[in-house]
This record gives structure tokens, sequence and C-alpha cells, in this order.
């Protein structure tokens, strides 16, 4: 740059190779000895000096510093420092370059032979220098002066520290021929870390305390290790990062890799890195901190060690969970053997990641494993030292593909996903208690064959391959047990000390084959709580039937000639349905209900239920465990969390595991959980300004563990991406191009602050998007980062079902069949955010919905107490980039009130009420114009339209959404909106409100549904009032009549408020039908003719008010 300061003159010293002599004996000519070389500059105008060593032998000092320590004020670098020997480095104390205000400068040492330092550091305000370190020996630090072993250093920081820098770090390189030991290494920066790539053909590297390449605000720097011997860290390797986290990879191509002395952190506020160790021997690790490669905002990173021949040995967690993106993977692959702790890879909000234990030996677990919506998969043989919990909730598979052994208990729970045993469990040593709370389903030959010591419990088990469940001590509670196939069933065998429980057994050959035997014994009782019909058509509870010949059925039981066993009652011994093993002959089934005291056999004792002495020791009782640190305790839905002021200060808190799902924002529970997992208080900081989080850990050795989370970028992308998505779902549904305007959460957060400015309005908007079993909802709040949650269905289609009946219940107005949908809907939709809405003291909520929700009747939601529309102004609109969102006051404006009360150029039913309607918005209740009947056509509004300004167009006529060619009933034709766009209302002077009042929208047609919540957009207007389904002709005069009376209210400053008002006012009865007359706040307007009939009404049934929506524009 022309404005640089120059360098303090610079220091080199280049000999003359051999013809430099050498000044010591011993030392190689062409070497430099010196003592102290000190570039200082003080000066604002100039850098410090750079250094420059060159000599073709050995280079040996005292200690090399460049400085810059100008003026507060001022600013420089540190200067260069550059060493090339062609033999041995020795710097008997620091290489150092340092600035107070500036970047440190770039450190290069090259030596032929090795390098020998105590502290190597380049350390900058701005910037740490880069570091580069070569050597054809060894890199040591470490012996110059053992009692304070040298480190390598670039970081930003102040003097030569890493603390109280404001910018990035630079990279450190070393190419160590024979291996590298120091104290540590650290590249670590307010913003960027620095990357460090470390090489050794030959030698170990060891790192005695920790590597970091973190940072605090940006991204953390990547690390990367690579020799051919051992590689040990004896703390942390940390390269976290606010926004990513850096990836960190070691390997070993011919030794060992150790890091048991400390934590791997990769973590990222948004995303967390990858983590890779590959080694041919053993890998010992701690806790590897991938909660911190977790990805609170992003996805997490990936966790792969892998050892070709020896073990895999983990003394801490594994942890790869999400809050907001995905799970990260984990991969263990041992030629040896594999025994992990604690592994957790679960997403509060979207997919955990995928769990693969791979071990030519045994696999032992020490602690529970859990993922969400993937697999959990066993590539060998599985020891349990201890009582564990194996869960994948939702819909991931727990795979077993080799024996399970141990004396504890074990729980398998993969959701709605299955459980395969493709090899034997309990067989060398029988597990205490087996729980499956999942289905098994095995197409392994061999079938499934489980032993415990105490109870078996399972539910389901699909197994062509045969059944084998033994419990030496306990009881044998199952589901449906089903060994049949096309070929030959599968044989079921059953033992047990206590009772066994089954709801029925199906060993049928269903081809041409035999069917499975099956093998029932107990010295208590046996129960078949239900029947099927088999492929003979038998309500049996037990069949072994099949093509050629059925399996034989042998039960043993301890009725001892004192309890019988029931053929037709399995109350308490005895099976529901049938026994049957075919139908050649009667002798092939027992039919209910028979009765047998004693032993009874039949069918050449092909069928048997022989009595024998029971059992007279009672069983313990038993309760099958759930896991102790899940974030889904009971698995139905995530719960919500609350921010109790917008005020910008600080706060702390603290938190344990009876916080852990109590209401919390997903990252806090994130956090929650990896203190839980640790066994550490879990410490949270959050600017309630920013939203920003600081979560610290605590160890007791003194450890602290701390990310930052930026709360605003990921979760403003998820507001301008769904935005966006919900825009491009219309232009396509449209066909054009509507808008390139782009929102962001900032943008919205601005908007809605400028609203409640200029009406007194506390407005936020609500995005929801269904998606399979969820409900994702992002509130943006007046002040604030966008608060994200997560609802869980129970199904796929559960929130569509809900909607349907909803719909249809509210049309039946005379029953409150509606409420326990209404309730089920608020507590999906608007419970996870309610203490957010209190807390912000909200009175109005725009939602931005997807396909399904566009034409929920949002008015009708009920909390238990209250209708929705009691509490809050509601609004629709189908993007926020899609609406124009500028205020207006209507008060000073005209109405053009046009519609007709018959159809003869049509089908639809005429409309009675609508002059009276009419008449009274525009003569009574809104100054402007009305036109009726014959005067109602598309060229008479263009024409009216041209010759005034209008800013409420109100249509009172027939409207129909329910496909593309959606349009409104004029009175000589149909008028697509595609024609009425060409009006150009949305041309100044624009319209500001178009109503109408009898429109009808197709339940579950996505076509109508976008149709309807397009109804401003396609129609060029700013803000459009319509009703989802038909109200009758009083009932909408009611609400149209009372709607223009609250606009018209001083104190109604929007449109969505007066609708509110309107609606409240027919829930309450203050609009109704008496005598001939529609009474309303303020009005008492005779009926038409054709209506004088009617019989006085009141309109409190949500069906009368609910369906009516504000789209566009709320205000």
């Amino acid at each position: 740059m022309d404005n640089e300061p120059p360098n303090v003159p610079p220091v080199q010293v280049t000999p003359g190779g051999t013809f430099f002599p050498a000044i010591i004996p011993d030392v190689p000519p062409g070497s430099i000895q010196v003592g102290r070389i000190l570039t200082w500059s003080f000066s604002d105008d100039e850098h410090g000096g750079p250094v420059i060593l060159q000599a073709t032998g050995d280079v040996m000092a005292s200690d090399i510093i460049s400085i810059w320590q100008g003026s507060a004020a001022g600013s420089g670098d540190g200067g260069d420092i550059a060493i090339d020997a062609g033999g041995n480095i020795t710097i008997n104390n620091d290489v150092q370059s340092f600035t107070d205000n500036g970047d440190g400068g770039n450190i290069t040492l090259n030596a032929g032979g090795n390098i020998l330092t105590d502290d190597i550091q380049s350390n900058g305000t701005v910037r740490g220098g880069d570091i580069s370190l070569t050597s054809g020996g060894s890199i040591d630090t470490t012996q110059v002066d053992p009692a304070t072993p040298g480190s390598i250093f670039s970081c930003s920081g102040i003097g030569n520290t890493c603390n109280g820098g404001i910018g990035e770090s630079g990279n450190i390189t070393i190419e160590a021929g024979t291996g590298l030991i120091t104290r540590a290494i650290n590249s670590s920066g307010i913003l960027d870390g620095g990357n460090v790539r470390i090489n050794s053909d030959s030698g170990p590297i060891t790192i005695n305390n920790r590597i970091l390449s973190f940072s605090e605000q940006a991204n953390g720097g990547t690390v990367e290790l690579e020799t051919g011997a051992n590689i040990t860290i004896g703390l942390d390797i940390d390269s976290h990062g606010k926004q990513n986290g850096g990836d960190i990879f070691l390997e070993s191509t011919g030794g060992s890799i150790d890091t048991t002395g400390g934590i791997v952190n990769a973590t990222g506020g948004n995303n967390g890195g990858d983590v890779t160790f590959i080694a041919p021997d053993d890998i010992n690790t701690g806790t590897i901190g991938l909660f911190f490669n977790t990805g609170f905002n992003l996805d997490s990173g990936n966790l792969t060690i892998q050892s070709h021949n020896g073990n895999i040995t983990s003394t801490g967690a594994l942890l790869t969970p999400s809050a907001f993106g995905d799970g990260g993977n984990i991969t263990l692959d041992a030629g040896g053997s594999i025994a992990v702790n604690e592994i957790n890879v679960i997403s509060v909000t979207r997919i955990g990641g995928n769990i693969d234990l791979t071990a030519k030996d045994n696999i032992t677990t020490n602690a529970d494993i859990e993922t969400n919506q993937n697999s959990i998969t066993f590539n060998g043989s599985v020891n349990l030292p201890g009582d564990i919990t194996f869960t994948s909730h939702d819909t991931g598979n727990i795979i077993f593909n080799n024996i399970v052994d141990g004396t504890q208990d074990l729980t398998l729970n993969p959701g709605s996903g299955i459980v395969q045993l493709n090899d034997v469990v309990g067989g060398l040593t029988p597990l205490n208690n087996l729980y499956i709370l999942g289905d098994v389903t095995n197409t392994n030959p061999a079938g499934v064959d489980i032993t415990t010591e105490n109870n078996t419990i399972t539910s389901n088990i699909i197994s062509p391959g045969g059944i084998a469940l033994t419990s030496n001590n306990g009881h044998i509670i199952t589901e449906i047990l089903d060994s049949s196939t096309l070929g030959d069933g599968g044989n079921v065998t059953l033992d047990a000390l206590g009772n066994i429980t089954v709801n029925h057994i199906n060993a049928q050959s269903f081809g041409i084959g035999t069917g499975g035997n099956v093998d029932i014994t107990t010295p208590s009782f046996f129960q078949a709580n239900s029947s099927f019909f088999d492929r003979n058509s038998i309500n049996a509870s037990i069949s072994t039937a099949g093509g050629f010949d059925g399996g034989t059925i042998i039960i043993r039981h301890g009725g001892g000639g004192v309890t019988p066993f029931i053929v037709g009652n399995a109350n308490t011994n005895g099976t529901q349905g049938a026994i049957t093993r075919g139908n050649g002959a009667p002798r092939e089934t027992i039919l209910p209900t028979q009765e047998y005291l004693y032993t009874h056999k039949q069918d050449a004792e092909r069928i048997q239920i022989i009595s024998v002495p029971g059992t007279t020791t009672p069983l313990p009782p038993f309760t099958p465990p759930s896991p102790t640190n899940s974030i889904f305790p009971t698995f139905p839905t995530f719960p919500t969390f609350s921010i109790p002021s917008t005020s910008p200060i600080l706060t702390t808190n603290s938190g344990s595991n009876a916080d852990l799902g109590s209401g919390t924002d997903p990252r806090q529970d994130l956090a929650l959980l990896i203190g839980n997992i640790l066994g550490v208080e879990t410490i949270f900081n959050q600017n309630l300004q920013t939203g920003d989080y600081n979560f610290t850990w605590p160890f007791p050795n003194g450890q602290i563990l701390s990310v930052s989370v930026g709360v605003d970028s990921p979760l403003t992308d998820r507001v301008s991406f769904l935005d966006e998505l919900f825009e491009e779902e219309y232009e396509e549904y449209f066909g054009e191009n509507i808008t390139d305007k782009k929102v962001t959460a900032a943008s919205l957060r601005e908007t809605i602050k400028t609203i409640e400015s200029q009406t007194g309005k506390r407005p936020v908007v609500i995005y929801a998007r269904s998606i399979e079993k969820k409900l994702d909802l992002v509130l943006v709040t007046p002040g604030g980062s966008p608060i994200p949650k997560t609802v869980r269905l129970d199904e796929s289609n559960t929130l569509k079902n809900e909607l349907i009946y909803f719909r249809n219940s509210l049309e039946q107005d005379n029953s409150n069949a509606y409420l326990p949908s209404a309730q089920k809907l608020y507590q999906w939709l608007i419970a996870p955010i309610e203490s957010e809405l209190e807390a912000f003291d909200i009175d109005t909520l725009i939602f931005v919905m997807d396909a399904g929700l566009r034409s929920l009747p949002l008015a009708a939601l009920h909390d238990g107490k209250q209708f929705l529309v009691e509490k809050y102004s509601l609004g629709s609109v189908p993007s926020i980039s899609l609406t124009d969102t500028s205020y207006q006051a209507l008060k000073d404006s005209q109405v053009l009130a046009m519609g007709a009360s018959e159809f003869p150029n049509s089908n639809h039913l005429d409309l009675p009420s609508v002059p009276t309607e009419l008449s009274t918005i525009a003569e009574e209740l809104w100054p402007g114009e009305s036109v009726l009947n014959e005067q109602f056509t598309l060229d008479n509004l263009r024409t009216m339209r041209l010759k005034s300004h209008f800013d409420i167009v109100h249509l009172a006529t027939h409207a129909d959404f329910n496909d593309k060619n959606a349009y409104i009933q004029f009175w000589d034709k149909e008028v697509g909106f595609d024609e009425l766009r060409q009006l150009e209302w949305y041309q100044p002077p624009i319209v500001q409100l178009l109503v109408l009042s009898a429109c009808e929208t197709a339940l579950g047609d996505d076509n109508a549904e976008m149709g309807f919540a397009g109804l401003a957009v396609r129609t060029g207007v700013k803000s459009a009032l319509g009703s989802l389904w038909r109200v009758d002709d009083g009932g909408t005069s009611a609400l149209m009549s009372e709607y223009y009376h609250q606009l018209s209210q001083e104190e109604i400053t929007i449109k969505a408020e007066a609708l509110r008002q309107a609606q409240l006012a027919m829930l309450r009865g203050q609009v109704h039908i008496k005598s001939g007359k529609l009474v309303g706040n303020g009005i008492e307007v005779p009926l038409p003719k054709a209506l004088e009939s009617l019989s006085d009404q009141d309109f409190s049934h949500p069906f009368y008010w609910a369906g009516f929506t504000m789209i566009g524009s709320p205000w």
C-alpha cells in the first residue's frame, strides 16, 4: 500500500558456505552463532524489522525477536523471521514476532537437521503471522528449558500473548522428518482460527498439552496430523467456531493414536467439523467433543475412527447431536475390539446421525446409545458390562449382526423402526433382562434366539427362520410371534420359569411346505391373548398349518391339575382362539371353547397340552427402564421455550437434567443434554438483544469447555428460505415471476417495528410448515432473533386428518363437535409460542403457511377457555415478499360496493340480501357508491374505478376457488382473477381492500387453497377479505355490516382488528336477526322481503364467523 510504513532495517546474516569459518570448535563450517537478535520499533512510521539467517551449516542463537510497540493510536507489524540452515537450528530461548496493533510477522524455520527451540510465537492484534517449520530431523520445543517447555503459537493477541486480539490467527505448518514434540500449538483467533498441519515421515508427533485452532466469532481452523509413527495429544484438540467448527484429521500409518488426556472439540455454532482418526494400531480417545462439532444451528460433523489392526477405546462420550440441523454420523471400525462410552447423535428438530460400530473382536458398550430417524448397527460381538439402552427415535433401526452377551439389562427402542437380531442373544452369557420396545424383524435363516436370566419383553417378532426365547428365572412377554413363510415355517420355542404371554403365534407355511413346530414350556401359565385367521380361515391363537403338513404344537404349563388350560379363554391360562395345525381332519384343531385340567394329547400326539406341577415361588415385578438423559423421554412432541424479555442485557442461567424438555430453546436443551452426559453443569449466557448464546461446561479438574452460538444468521436464512419457498409456490401456481423482493429476518423485524409505530399494534409473523411427522414453526418478533419451534406429530397424515375433521365439524352449526380438534390444533400451532407472545405483549398474528394449513380457520382455534380470535387479530399472507407491507389508514377512503341478488346468466343461487347489504354499506356505514345487478359488469367496474378513487372494492357475489380457473361471478359472466389483475389495482392509486362476501373454497384441494390464500396477489390488491366456506345470506350480511361499522371506529387502526371485532360481536350475540331485522352495533336494518320470514337467529356459532379471513396485508 502507498501509505505502508517502512521496516526497521533488516538483520541479515548470510555466511559464505564453507568459506565462513566456525567461531567455536565442533561447529560445522558455514554455521552461524549469535547471541540475541532483537529488532524493536517504537515508531508509528515503521514495522518491526525482519530477521534473515541463512547458513549451509548450523544456526545457533540465544533468542530472535522482532517487535512493534508504538503509540496507542499507531499501528505496525512484527517483522518476518526466516532461518535457513543446512544443518541444525538451535535457539536457546524464544523465536518471537509480535505487535500491539497489527499483524505478527511470518516465521519460517528450515533445517536439514534438527530444530531445537523454546517458544515459537507470532502474535498480532489484527492477525497472527504464518509459522512454517521444516526439518529433515526432529523438531523439539521442550528440551531447551524442560521446566517451562516451549510451545508454537500464532494468535490474535496483544504482545506475546493470545489474549486481547481482534482478528484472525495465522496458519501453522510443520514438516518434521523424524518427529515433533512440543508443549502446545495455538492458532486460535477472535475471527477465523488458523489451520494447523503437521506431518512427520517416520517419527512420532507428541503434543504434551493442547492443539487450539478455535475461533470465538467466526470459523475454527482445520487440524491435520499425519505421521508414520505414534500420535499423542496430552490434553485437548479444539477447533470449535461460533460459525463453523474446523475439521480434525489424525492419521498414523505406522503406529497408534492417543488423545485420552483431553477432549476433541470441533463444534460449530452453525456447522460442526468432521473428526477422523485413522491408525493401524490402537486408538485411545477421551471425550470426543463432537457436541462442539455439533452444529447447533445447522449440521453436525461426522466422526470416523478406524484402527486397521488394533483396538478403539473411548473413555468419554462420543457426541454429534444437533439442535436445528442433522446429527453427525459416527463410524467406528476396528481390526481388534471396540470399547465405547455414551454415544449420542440426535437432532432435536431434524434427522439424527447414523451409528455404525464394526469390530473383528468384541464391541463393549459402557453406556447408552441414542439417535433419531436413523440406524444403529453393530458389526461384531456385543458385550454389555452394565445396564444399557439403545434408542433410535421415530423411524430408525437397531441392527445386531453378531452375538450379544452380558449379565446386565438391555433395552432396545427403535421407535417406529425395527430391531434386527441376526445372531444369538445371550447364548454365551444370558442377559439379565431384555426389553425390546419395537418390532423385531429378521430375515436371517438362523432365526431369533434370545436367552435371559430374568425377563424377556418384546413387541412383535417376525422371523421366518424361527424364534427361540428362553428366560431362566423370569417371564416372557411378547406380542405377535410370526415365523410364517412360503417355504417351511420356522419353529417357535418359548421356555420360561415365569409366565409366558403372547398375542398369537403364526408358524404357518403359506406355500406347499410344512408349518413350523411350536414348543412352549413354563411351570407357570401361558396366555395367547389374541387370534388371527390362518390359511384355512380358522380363527387361531396358534397355527402351524402348512401346504404339505402342519407342525407340532406342545404346550407345557403349570396348571398342575388345579388351574385348567382353556382354549377360548386367555384370562389366566389358555388361548383366546383355536390351536390348529391344519384342517385335514378335525383332530388337527382344538376349537374354542375347550377346557383341560389335566394333560391332553391328540392327532397322534402332534398337539399336546401338558399339565406339569406349577411353581410356588412368586417372581418379582418388573418395569422397563427409560433412557436417563434422553431429550425425548416420552416421545410425543418436542417442548417449547420462552424468552422473558427483549431488554438488551446479558443473563446467566444454568440447567440440569430436570430442565430437559421443560420449555426451552432447542439449543438450550441440547446444551443441557451435553452437560448431563458429561456429568457437569451447563451454564448459558444469552444476550437477549441479539439472542446469541455462550454455553459453558466447567469440569471438576479445572477444564472449561465453551462455545458461542449465534442465532441470527442461520435462522435469518431460515426466514429467507421459507419466505422464498412459499413465494415460489405461488409464482409457479400463477405462472409468472411476481416479485424479486427479498425478505430476511432483519428486514421483517424492521417492518414489524414500523407498523407498530404507525398503528399502535404489536404484530408477529409466524411461518408454519408441515414436513412428514413434524410441524415446523418460526416466530419473527419485533425484537430479537427468529424463534424456531418443532412439534412432533404421531403420523405423517395426523395434521391433514385433523384439519379435515375440524373444517367438516365447523360446518355443523348446531354442534360443538369441532372443539376437540380446535383445541388440538391450538396445541400444535399456538401453544408452542404462547409464552413468547405473552412476553412480547403481542396482539396481532400474521401467518405464512404451506399446503393444508392455508385453509385453516384460525379464528376458531380454542385453548380450552376461549377462541384464538378473542385474544388476537389474525391475518394470513402467501409470503411476506408477495405482500405490500406499507400502511395506509382507511378512515377517509371511498367504497365501491357492487353485487347481484340474482344470476340469470349462471346456475348460481340468488342472494336476496345483497341489495340491503350494498345500500347499508355504501349509504349508512361508509361513504361511497353502490351498483346492483345489470350494472354489475367488469366494464362498469373498470369505468367507475377510472372515474373515482375507491380504496375499497366490495363485491357481493359468488366466487369460486375450487380449481386454477377460479372466478368471480359478475352479472353477465364469470370473470377470472387474471382478468381482474389486468385492472392493475396494484398501480397507484392502489386498491387497499377487496371484499368478497360470498366465496367458497374446496376443502383439501391444494389449488383451491392457493387460489384463496393468493387472492390479494392474484387480483393485485393490497388486502382481501373472503370466506373459506359459503355462509348463508343472513350471516354474511350480518358480518359484513358489522365489519364496516368496526372499520369506521376511531380506535380501529388496522383491517384485521376490524374483522376481529366483527367476529367477536357475532360470537357474543351482539349481531343477530330479530323480528325481521338485522340488528348490530349501531345498525338496525330491515331484511329484504325474501328473508322476512326468517326466524330470530344469532350467529354465535363459529360456522357463521370463523371462515372469514383477512388475506394479504392485515393493516
